[in-house]
């Protein structure tokens, strides 16, 4: 569709951000991993991947949540919310728990 809505528009633009932050958790989770169980001689790399992917699953959500301030309140932009807040939690856990 060559014309779209703007609240269409905004949306695509909250989407970008959280899919940022979800994918750069799934990386900060992985390199935590590789941190605890890879090779000694890899840990201390690992580990700052770690902390620089958090840093942007942050940096992402924070984004997200300030563009989700210029959308409506619609099915798809609650959808949206569930998303940044289930990313927000997660962020938040403890990471020496996972």
């Amino acid at each position: 569709m060559l014309f779209r809505s703007l609240a269409d528009a905004r949306r695509d633009a909250v989407r970008t951000p959280i899919e940022t932050a979800e994918a750069a958790a799934e990386v900060e989770r992985l390199a935590r991993a590789a941190a605890r169980e890879g090779r000694q001689s890899m840990r201390a790399d690992a580990a700052v991947g770690a902390e620089l992917a958090a840093a942007a699953a942050a940096a992402a959500a924070a984004i997200a949540e300030l563009d989700l301030e210029s959308i409506g309140d619609d099915a798809a932009s609650d959808g949206l919310r569930r998303r940044l807040g289930a990313l927000r939690a997660a962020l938040r856990r403890d990471p020496e728990a996972t």
